[in-house]
């Protein structure tokens, strides 16, 4: 998705691609340092917010990453998003709370599919609250559902991705050239694992 991001607006201010998606992953990394903040703040005083925020702010890979034009520092900013408003949700049962989660959470898995997978501590969430068995259910029979919503846009694209590399579609062969290379380029073991400097 950031990647989609990046490229619109480089078709619009135009210049360096490369400028560009640097940018943009550097105010996501910049957005989920100040989400990390404002959810350990609330939890823990600020302090403990500071030195979180400073710590993730600081650590090797966010430098490496952050600035990256790459999807990492988007992945960690729609995961928290996702979840900072997901636990508030959790805890208020605020419907503003949800309705945040659920485009936070469309995003990241449109930007990994991969990371559905979350939906699992996601309801064991659900299930942490000490209002009583009643709200529990409430919040599972409302919580579900809005799970499967956010995962709607990525079975789309999914739906959409198999249709277009079908054989016949006019599509089929660059797709599958694309994918050859890719297999042809990275044969694992990846050559850099052996190498000291990578480490």
């Amino acid at each position: 998705l950031s990647a989609y991001v990046t490229g619109a607006i480089w078709a619009v201010c135009g210049g360096s691609l490369d400028f560009w998606g640097r940018l943009t992953s550097v105010l996501f990394s910049v957005g989920a340092v100040a989400l990390l903040f404002h959810f350990v703040k609330k939890q823990h005083g600020r302090k403990a917010a500071t030195g979180a925020a400073v710590m993730l702010a600081v650590a090797p890979i966010s430098v490496a990453y952050g600035q990256a034009f790459m999807l990492d520092a988007s992945i960690l900013f729609f995961t928290l998003a996702g979840f900072v408003a997901w636990h508030a949700w959790c805890s208020s049962g605020r419907w503003s709370s949800l309705a945040l989660a659920v485009p936070a959470f469309a995003a990241l898995f449109l930007t990994k599919v991969y990371l559905v997978v979350l939906a699992i501590p996601l309801v064991a969430m659900i299930w942490q609250t000490t209002e009583g068995r009643a709200v529990i259910w409430r919040r599972l029979i409302v919580g579900c559902p809005a799970l499967v919503l956010a995962a709607v846009p990525v079975a789309l694209w999914c739906i959409h991705a198999v249709r277009i590399s079908t054989p016949g579609s006019p599509w089929a062969d660059h797709i599958f050239a694309s994918l050859q290379g890719n297999a042809e380029r990275y044969r694992p073991p990846d050559p850099l694992l052996w190498n000291p400097d990578f480490y």
